[in-house]
């Protein structure tokens, strides 16, 4: 190779690597990197039920008549009554179709009273005064009404159980059919009434985590089913063999949902690792909804089927706690429905009464899609109203909820019996 070849070939070289190191020099000092680009969120602004879009509501025999109870107002394909005008804390639904009856307890007094749902009649069952109360339940027995209160006292929140026997008509000043009043042991943190709502389920607060028991209501008689190392339990009781343990949900927490045999005690873990786990078990612990948090920007719902473990998406949003399920028709929810989405830190945000909107009742099948609206609140005259507490009588001819704003309690006939 001659000379010249070789002076060329060095002189490339000087200058590639001139270049190479200046290049690096750049970079290293005067190079920046581009900023990250923002992921594209999807949204949606479409119905919340998008099945049932548009469905007409229609009248079916409405009446306009007046009761001593409230004023009956129509619409939505149901008939609608107001049964009493005082706030109410909780309520019971006993018996089916014409027989059915309600009792009420009052939210500022703590008095018991019951209604008959055909003649509009309501009596007073109990006086005893218990203010402050936060939240009631009712059960009974064959002579016995039970009347469970949660209530702010002197020493933290207190639980109280009044009995109220089935022959009592009117309360009086002498009446021998009030029991006396007894109050729970333990710092009960949750509490859960049986299907046939004859017992009940409670979360005490132990020294090493919680207890839950269950306790018969004519008898008295308690015994302990489970223990956890946890303490802060939601606690439901879908289905006379089976109670669900939920963690309360938080978005920045993964929640587990266990399903614990009643007779037994024995558990088993029915889904987990869920973000803002909410959920609602259906009567034959067999499947559930729930609620998956997606951090601050509100949650998705899904189906989970039990056995099989299958998930699946549904098409609408609306928080377990705002749903009950059919005893009587298979694969369906009864919901209170939000007319807009919100997104909101999910649950925390619900807890804190965030995204409070009106709502209307929708009947709604999780397998076939199908979505029917039953009632619109705002028929009632009010401004904007939303439903809390559903519930239904044996037969499901009737559905009751308590309004939010006024707490008074609502009564929707379903059928035209």
């Amino acid at each position: 190779m001659s000379s010249t070849i070789i002076k060329i070939l060095f002189g490339l070289a000087i200058v590639i690597l001139l270049s190479v190191g200046g290049g690096l020099i750049w970079y290293t000092l005067f190079y920046e990197p581009a900023a990250p680009i923002e992921p594209i969120v999807a949204t949606s602004t479409g119905p919340l039920f998008p099945v049932g879009e548009g469905v007409v509501e229609t009248t079916i025999s409405t009446s306009t008549a007046s009761s001593t109870l409230g004023v009956i107002s129509t619409g939505g394909g149901v008939r609608a009554r107001e049964l009493a005008t005082n706030p109410i804390a909780g309520f019971g639904v006993f018996g089916s179709g014409a027989s059915t009856t309600i009792i009420a307890v009052d939210r500022s007094t703590g008095h018991v009273y019951r209604t008959d749902i055909t003649s509009g009649t309501m009596s007073k069952l109990s006086n005893t005064t218990i203010v402050g109360i936060q939240e009631a339940y009712v059960g009974e027995s064959k002579n016995a009404y039970y009347i469970i209160l949660r209530y702010e006292g002197s020493a933290g929140v207190q639980t109280h159980i009044q009995t109220i026997k089935k022959t009592v008509s009117v309360v009086t000043a002498s009446s021998t059919n009030i029991g006396v009043g007894v109050f729970l042991s333990g710092p009960v943190v949750s509490i859960a009434l049986s299907p046939k709502k004859d017992r009940y389920a409670t979360v005490v607060k132990g020294n090493m985590g919680s207890i839950i028991y269950i306790t018969d209501f004519a008898t008295s008689k308690k015994r302990e089913l489970f223990r956890s190392p946890l303490v802060e339990w939601n606690i439901s009781w879908p289905s006379e063999d089976t109670i669900a343990l939920e963690t309360k949900g938080s978005y920045r927490v993964r929640g587990t949902l266990f399903l614990i045999n009643a007779q037994t005690g024995t558990a088993s873990r029915a889904i987990g690792n869920i973000l803002g786990l909410t959920s609602l078990v259906n009567q034959g612990a067999s499947q559930l909804i729930f609620a998956e948090s997606r951090d601050k920007n509100g949650f998705n719902l899904f189906l989970h089927t039990i056995k099989t473990g299958d998930t699946t998406p549904l098409s609408f949003k609306v928080s377990p706690s705002s749903c009950l399920w059919s005893k009587r028709f298979a694969n369906t929810l009864y919901c209170a429905v939000p007319d807009v989405a919100t997104n909101i830190e999910y649950p925390d945000g619900l807890y804190r009464g965030e995204g409070s909107l009106e709502t209307k009742l929708w009947k709604f099948n999780v397998k076939t899609g199908e979505s029917d609206i039953l009632w619109n609140p705002s028929l009632s005259g009010r401004a904007r109203t939303e439903a809390l507490q559903l519930d239904l009588n044996t037969g499901e001819t009737f559905l009751f909820y308590i309004d939010k704003i006024s707490r008074t309690l609502w009564s929707l006939r379903l059928t035209d019996v």
